[in-house]
């Protein structure tokens, strides 16, 4: 098994802090458009009566929404606007279902038969149980409005920026989105640093929230980027940057915070890199002009500890990891056969034996479109009293390339998760190379095909990969 640094995005969160009012008539936004749910027929947007200790809009539901959805489902934001009261009415019985379904908002990570993690995870977006309660019981009353005038108040996300910002690179031109398909476009930047230097934080600045779905910072140590974009800054690039040699450092999805590496350690820039931004721009009716930026805040000093994010996986053998599976033919292959729901590939890496310990700060699994969940366990080599001999550090049971995310554990480097030299990192991940699956139906739409494939490993939208995404301070 090789080790690589490749691609994985967030997914919207929005912590509150203050409180506002919900906007009444705002209208829907840019980035898309409601369908589906249920019109509203017990008195809703037409101000009509509540039955009887019905939760309501106003008094009840928007601040749920306001504190859960508002990072992706806002005006000017790319999905509808959820704090619009007459589109929140319309989609009541959607959102109630997406929610109890855990479809909405984006947390794939939970438990499989094999694999359920010991360990909590911070910042989960998921309303809670008495929460989802009050959205099923709005809906199953027709998703009254209440009282305008007496509104609860409605948590307002947080702006969490870097502070202070050292320096700012913009992408070297704007970039014009149009089309009904998803486009993955590189810039390449200089930070101006002819020796190493290190940050301390990364933040990514959407030129157009509209149709910014994700973006993915990289370090470019051997300025390779520069080769392969055009005089206008920008290339294509799908699942990576496309270079021999890169470091990811950070990942934005709308209501992501800044990338901060722990306290005490930092990010090292090695002298003359360059920064590449891989941007996912959400398909759209209209055209756009984006023209992002990220903000940079660099250490004055050498840190003591070092903070990375490493991909390890991606094994096409047996000699780099790849272990058999159910439907190789002879020898252990990656090949995901036409026409199974279920199919897998297991994997490993064994740390190397001199390695001092690491503190493991998140993890999560990446795959493309046919992928459909993932699970990533430790076999320790000598576990410590106390310790089990293997744990699941990840499971994702519902895989989704649209909401793929690194989940941190709600941990202090002191009491997080620790790896040492000898241990062996298992992962498995899981496809469904069927038409049921909405995943293939989009790798073969964008590939031109009706029928699945055989898929075999590679970095293009018909090829698969088999990724744990491993973020830890040494």
């Amino acid at each position: 098994m090789h080790l690589l640094f490749l691609t994985l995005s967030l997914a919207c969160s929005t912590p509150p802090s203050g409180t506002g009012t919900p906007p009444d008539d705002s209208g829907s936004a840019d980035g898309g458009s409601p369908d589906g749910g249920a019109g509203s027929d017990g008195g809703t947007a037409d101000g009509g009566t509540p039955q009887d200790g019905a939760p309501t809009w106003y008094q009840d539901v928007a601040p749920i929404v306001g504190a859960h959805c508002a990072g992706c489902h806002v005006r000017g934001g790319i999905a509808f606007d959820l704090m619009d009261v007459d589109t929140a009415t319309t989609l009541a019985s959607s959102m109630a279902d997406a929610v109890a379904q855990g479809r909405m908002p984006p947390w794939d990570v939970g438990a499989t038969d094999d694999c359920t993690p010991e360990r909590p995870f911070a910042d989960d977006p998921r309303p809670s149980a008495e929460e989802q309660a009050i959205l099923q019981a709005w809906a199953n009353a027709g998703a009254p409005i209440g009282d305008p005038d007496d509104p609860a108040d409605v948590p307002v996300p947080e702006v969490d920026a870097l502070d202070p910002v050292d320096d700012v690179l913009v992408s070297p031109t704007p970039w014009v989105i149009e089309g009904p398909d998803d486009q993955f476009m590189c810039f390449t930047v200089d930070p101006g640093n002819p020796f190493d230097r290190w940050l301390s934080g990364v933040e990514f600045r959407p030129g157009d929230p509209t149709v910014d779905h994700h973006a993915l910072v990289y370090i470019d140590p051997r300025g390779e980027s520069v080769a392969l974009a055009g005089d206008d800054g920008w290339y294509e690039c799908f699942g990576g940057p496309g270079l021999a040699e890169a470091t990811m450092i950070a990942a934005w999805a709308p209501g992501a915070p800044p990338a901060r590496a722990p306290e005490g350690a930092g990010i090292l820039v090695p002298g003359r890199s360059r920064i590449v931004v891989q941007m996912h721009y959400h398909p759209t009716t209209d055209s756009h002009v984006d023209q992002s930026s990220v903000a940079l805040q660099w250490l004055d000093d050498e840190p003591s500890r070092t903070y990375h994010i490493s991909l390890l996986g991606n094994a096409g053998s047996a000699a780099r990891g790849l272990m058999p599976g159910p439907n190789d033919d002879g020898e252990p292959e990656f090949r995901i056969p036409a026409g199974v729901s279920d199919h897998t590939e297991t994997m490993f890496y064994d740390l190397p034996s001199n390695m001092s310990d690491i503190s493991v700060v998140g993890v999560g699994t990446h795959m493309h479109y046919i992928g459909a969940a993932g699970e990533v366990w430790v076999e320790r080599s000598t576990p410590d009293a106390g310790e089990s001999a293997e744990e699941c550090m990840v499971a994702v049971p519902t895989y989704d390339y649209e909401w793929q995310r690194l989940y941190l554990y709600d941990a202090d480097l002191d009491h997080t998760l620790k790896l040492s030299g000898g241990d062996r990192i298992v992962l498995r991940c899981t496809y469904d190379n069927t038409t049921d699956h909405e995943g293939t139906r989009k790798a073969l739409e964008d590939a031109g095909l009706d029928e699945p494939v055989d898929v075999y490993l590679g970095d293009e939208t018909l090829d698969e990969m088999c990724l744990a995404v491993i973020s830890w301070v040494d």
